[in-house]
């Protein structure tokens, strides 16, 4: 089901750098049952949120349908995102409860 929705992401139309004012910043934290995003405009400080489930066969397309809901819910062009950073506790969580690979 996951998948059919990175079908839906809009294509961007290419521009020219000169014509792309990268002025956002995004933030991902992709947990065990939900993935959060904030958005920042780094220019007038407003923010954005959203939620989306996480997918825990494959974490990016979590994240990449996250990234598809902010920026439509936002009205922002992906392509002016200039900046984005990633956090996750899914590795420390599974290392505190003895749910991670086992060693051999």
């Amino acid at each position: 089901m996951a998948l059919k929705k990175l079908k839906n992401i809009k294509k961007i139309k290419h521009k020219k750098s000169s014509e792309i004012k990268m002025s956002y910043r995004l933030g991902v934290d992709v947990g065990g049952t939900f993935t959060d995003l904030l958005l920042i405009n780094e220019a007038t400080g407003e923010t954005h949120t959203a939620k989306v489930p996480s997918t825990p066969e494959d974490s990016s397309i979590g994240v990449l349908n996250g990234i598809a809901r902010i920026c439509d819910e936002s009205g922002v062009n992906p392509a002016e995102v200039g900046r984005v950073m990633h956090g996750t506790t899914v590795a420390t969580n599974a290392v505190l409860t003895g749910r991670g690979a086992k060693s051999v």
